[in-house]
Parts: structure tokens; sequence; C-alpha cells
């Protein structure tokens, strides 16, 4: 049986050094609102796989506010951190476009 890869989504830099990408390089103030909305389900309904708690919380790298969750959730495929629903609810971050096919590929409402 083939393992499948995991692919790790939405975990952005701190700062210049970092090798992560920036969550604003990401922002697309054109992602309609019924495409948000299945991008915001499709992560709701994975969130009760999560795993890899950790102690403490995160900072938005956009707003600096305290995002929500302390922990990984995986669709079994990507792995994104628990907070990553804040950037797309507020911030308009658009998944990378595999993940993005992905999701609107289910069909959600």
């Amino acid at each position: 049986m083939k393992k499948k890869i995991k692919r790790y989504v939405g975990f952005w830099a701190e700062d210049s050094k970092s090798l992560l990408p920036r969550a604003s390089d990401f922002i697309d103030e054109e992602l309609s609102k019924k495409c948000r909305k299945k991008i915001i389900n499709y992560l709701r309904l994975a969130s009760h796989n999560g795993f890899n708690f950790t102690k403490g919380f995160s900072r938005c790298r956009i707003c600096k506010t305290i995002t929500p969750g302390s922990h990984e959730i995986t669709d079994g495929e990507y792995i994104w951190p628990s907070g990553y629903i804040h950037y797309i609810m507020k911030h308009n971050v658009i998944p990378p476009p595999r993940f993005l096919k992905k999701m609107l590929r289910r069909n959600l409402k």
C-alpha cells in the first residue's frame, strides 16, 4: 500500500530570516465569499483530526492577535495549524493551488 505524502500548509515565517513563506504573500482580495465559505467548511470538517498538541499559543503573523488552538490538523494528505482558518477568515489568505483544488472538488456548500 502506497503511503500518502504529508504536505504542510499555513505554517508562516515569523521574521525575514525564516525559510517559511510569509502569510501576506498569500492574500487574495478577489477571493469570492462562496469560495472562502467552501474553504472554511473544509477546514472545520477536518478539525476533529487534531494531533500534535502543544503548550502555549501562536500570534497571527499579519495582525498579531492570538490565534485560537494549539495543535495541528490533517485531512490525511495536508497538515495545517489550528489557527490557519483565522488567516482565511480575517485576512483573505488563500491556500496553495493544489490544496484549494482538493477543497473545491469536495463540492462543499
